[in-house]
């Protein structure tokens, strides 16, 4: 196994995880599920740090990748935009789990927006970076 099938394999994890991560944030947050929320903020932690893991194979897979320069740079330059988001939503997510531990139990309003808004952003800005890189694997999705 190269690390083009370590990065095919795994490039996955992030987006889906981030696209579950939302919607259950959301559900836990429409039902008042405080554990809930606790339990997609450690999700969000193992997404974002197999995000970023995900990030360092790229550019040793690229090395091996029969693809146009400029369409491996812009995968690359979307997907280093996305490990930033990632590595915010973790930095926000890690805070708000820390604000929340004890006998708080609870998520503040001003943890749950940074949480939610970066999130989004990060969701957005992988989707993105996925659809980029699907146009190096997949040529019948660049523009004509």
């Amino acid at each position: 196994m190269d690390w083009n099938h370590i990065h095919l394999a795994t490039n996955h994890l992030p987006v889906v995880g981030t696209i579950f991560c939302l919607i259950f944030w959301f559900f836990s947050t429409a039902r008042k599920y405080t554990e809930g929320m606790r339990m997609v903020l450690w999700i969000v932690v193992f997404t974002c740090v197999t995000g970023i893991a995900v990030k360092f194979t790229g550019e040793p897979a690229a090395e091996n990748v029969k693809a146009e320069q400029s369409v491996i740079q812009s995968h690359e330059d979307w997907a280093d935009r996305a490990t930033t988001g990632l590595f915010v939503w973790l930095l926000f997510s890690g805070w708000a789990l820390w604000d929340s531990r004890g006998s708080r139990k609870t998520v503040r309003p001003v943890a749950w927006w940074m949480v939610t808004v970066a999130g989004v952003a990060t969701m957005i800005l992988l989707i993105v970076a996925a659809y980029h890189g699907g146009q190096i694997s997949h040529p019948n999705l660049r523009p004509a």
